[in-house]
């Protein structure tokens, strides 16, 4: 188990090496040769090198100064003691000759060191003013091209803007002229198969359990139909047997047949109007259904 952390471990480790040392620093090169930014770069360091190589220049002129004030300073020692002795010239002894002598020379050496210390100093002094112009022109041109380089940036920023807003503004029109109604279509023909199916279901439920209501009524309507069937059919057929009945059962048969036939009108009328009641509330729900 901690071999093969270790392992996952130092195989991350190398994968993040080589990103940070090889990935990423080409992927930046490619970016600013792209963008144009190597160019800037190498502006920026033109000005860093001209940077250092002013301030070299400055060391070394303010060390030739130094120099050429050394020097300036020792033969002004030198000239000074020369004037002390030649001002008691009659009472030179020989220890005086001989040290007039070695000042002399040391003033001649001490000239010959001014006069280089001084073109030193001065040629240092060029160089410095030399590197300070070209450091200010650097500068300058940096200047120059990162304010190019903004410019160039700002314009494809701009154009940038502007494509992403023409890209929503298309994607918009795009959106609601063909997308929205293409899913309005598609809802609503799924919407409209939903409720036929559904009210179909329904209906056939409602039928189901309108059938199922009226089957003891219409068993009720053939049990009455068949009690009223019989009567009359005894009725009719006594005629035909050999002897006749008495005026006052025939009145009171033709008041059970009146009665009888009466009630049957009735049912009937009951029946009939139940059943148009039923279908209009069928009609009415099946038109409601549709219509929602």
């Amino acid at each position: 188990m901690d071999r093969s952390k270790a392992s996952l471990q130092a195989s991350a480790n190398g994968y993040y090496d080589h990103i940070t040392t090889a990935v990423l620093p080409t992927l930046a090169e490619l970016i600013n040769t792209l963008t144009g930014y190597s160019h800037v770069q190498e502006c920026k360091n033109r000005v860093l090198q001209k940077d250092a190589d002013l301030n070299a220049a400055r060391e070394r002129s303010d060390a030739s100064k130094r120099l050429y004030e050394q020097t300036i300073e020792e033969r002004r020692k030198c000239q000074r003691e020369l004037n002390s002795l030649l001002q008691r010239k009659d009472s030179w002894l020989d220890s005086d000759i001989t040290r007039f002598t070695e000042l002399y020379r040391k003033d001649l050496n001490l000239e010959q060191s001014e006069n280089q210390a001084r073109n030193e100093h001065q040629a240092a002094t060029e160089a410095f003013d030399r590197c300070h112009r070209e450091y200010l022109n650097e500068i300058r041109e940096r200047y120059i091209e990162e304010q190019l380089y903004s410019d160039k940036i700002r314009r494809a920023s701009t154009w940038w803007t502007w494509g992403l807003i023409s890209l929503h503004f298309a994607l918009f029109v795009v959106i609601q002229l063909f997308v929205e109604p293409r899913k309005r279509r598609i809802l609503k023909e799924e919407l409209s198969a939903l409720i036929t199916n559904t009210s179909a279901t329904d209906v056939r439920d409602v039928e189901g359990a309108i059938g199922a209501q009226l089957a003891p009524i219409t068993q009720r309507l053939a049990a009455i139909e068949s009690a009223v069937a019989k009567p009359t059919s005894s009725h009719f057929s006594t005629p035909l047997l050999p002897y006749a009945e008495p005026e006052p059962q025939t009145v009171g048969t033709s008041s059970k047949v009146e009665s009888a036939s009466t009630i049957h009108r009735k049912d009937m009328l009951f029946v009939k109007g139940f059943l148009m009641g039923t279908a209009v509330g069928i009609g009415s729900m099946v038109l409601y259904l549709y219509s929602g």
